[in-house]
């Protein structure tokens, strides 16, 4: 794909508005892959794209986690390995499928997934945890890293609300919950990036702006420090469907 100033004013505000609103509430991915979509970009360049500029933003709170000592490692060894597994097969896939599929799949999820964004602490509330043995600890943590690391190099938006409510059900504190997820996220992100870029999916003439969005939006937004951020969020999500929507019936009519 050739370079075009046009795909950029496009990708990159939602990009900066998705990276904002992840560093405040979450459900950045939504955003970001509307973004891409409504650009025009074919759907494997999107996910692709979305993958690698992602995987910084992941990366830095990541380590923010890390360093706060904010994690359970008895969860992390086996939601490793089979998140490997699991993402490796997952953006496998999504390089094989019909672009048309793909597309489709995407106006089918995210939505969906947008709901889930919106309604995050609600349904963050109705989890009951778990005391598992370590036993059941290793057999756990193997099908989340298996399951939610295939779904994170698929499709991937919400990834990180699944993860944490699927560790604060096993009993991990909800500050640590989210370490575990930064985690596990930041490596599916990074074997689906790689296998995106071994298809040849990343178009880095957009990914390289993006990034830069993503870092300064982070930044910008975790100084904030806004609190109630779903007061924005739900609004956001609610006018980012919208386009998408619009979008979709306009390429259907046409």
């Amino acid at each position: 794909m050739e370079f075009d100033w046009q795909v950029l004013l496009i990708v990159v505000p939602f990009v900066f508005l998705a990276g904002f609103i992840d560093s405040i509430a979450g459900g950045g991915g939504v955003i970001s892959i509307t973004g891409f979509l409504l650009s025009g970009l074919p759907v494997h360049s999107v996910l692709g794209v979305n993958k690698v500029q992602a995987s910084v933003g992941t990366a830095v709170s990541t380590f923010n986690y890390i360093k706060g000592g904010h994690f359970d490692w008895k969860f992390i060894p086996f939601s490793l390995v089979f998140c490997i597994i699991g993402a490796y097969f997952g953006a496998t896939l999504v390089t094989i499928l019909d672009p048309e599929i793909m597309k489709r799949l995407l106006l089918i999820i995210i939505p969906i997934i947008a709901l889930i964004m919106m309604f995050n602490k609600k349904i963050t509330s109705l989890v009951k945890p778990q005391t598992l043995t370590t036993k059941q600890i290793y057999i756990v943590s193997s099908i989340i890293g298996l399951t939610i690391g295939f779904y994170d190099a698929f499709i991937g938006p919400g990834t990180g609300t699944f993860l944490i409510i699927a560790f604060t059900m096993c009993g991990v504190q909800m500050l640590d919950a989210g370490g575990n997820a930064k985690i596990i996220n930041l490596t599916s992100n990074i074997i689906s990036a790689i296998i995106f870029l071994l298809h040849g999916h990343v178009i880095w003439w957009i990914a390289i702006p993006c990034i830069i969005a993503n870092i300064i939006a982070n930044q910008l937004g975790s100084k904030l420090a806004i609190k109630n951020g779903e007061k924005i969020i739900r609004p956001t999500l609610l006018i980012v469907m919208a386009l998408l929507i619009i979008k979709f019936i306009f390429d259907f009519l046409g």
